[in-house]
């Protein structure tokens, strides 16, 4: 089992610690930024913090670096709106962040 220190991005870590509360999704989080690589990391943490300009160039960057498609949308766009799900149903977050968000992740399926 991964511990959070295993993950790169110091953002997504203190994501974790500050919005997830249940066990079991805390579990999930760790584990699926664990394996993911710094890169993925970065996408992600881009995304969780709406920055759709940051989110094309890491995932332009990404592709050109030979990283999948696939990789980049299952570990770093999908990851980071797993985060973005669960501070919007704890309501640490509203519409306009989700949709902020939303926008990051549109900018990284663009390429």
């Amino acid at each position: 089992m991964a511990s959070i220190n295993d993950i790169a991005n110091e953002f997504i870590r203190e994501e974790i610690e500050e919005f997830l509360e249940e066990p079991d999704e805390i579990a999930l989080a760790i584990d699926t930024f664990a394996q993911a690589t710094p890169a993925m990391q970065d996408i992600s943490a881009a995304l969780i913090d709406g920055d759709h300009h940051t989110v094309d160039e890491l995932t332009e960057a990404a592709l050109e670096n030979g990283t999948e498609a696939l990789e980049i949308m299952d570990d770093g766009l999908i990851a980071g709106m797993g985060i973005v799900g669960i501070k919007f149903r704890e309501n640490f977050i509203f519409v306009p962040e989700v949709l902020a968000c939303a926008r990051a992740m549109k900018a990284g399926m663009a390429h």
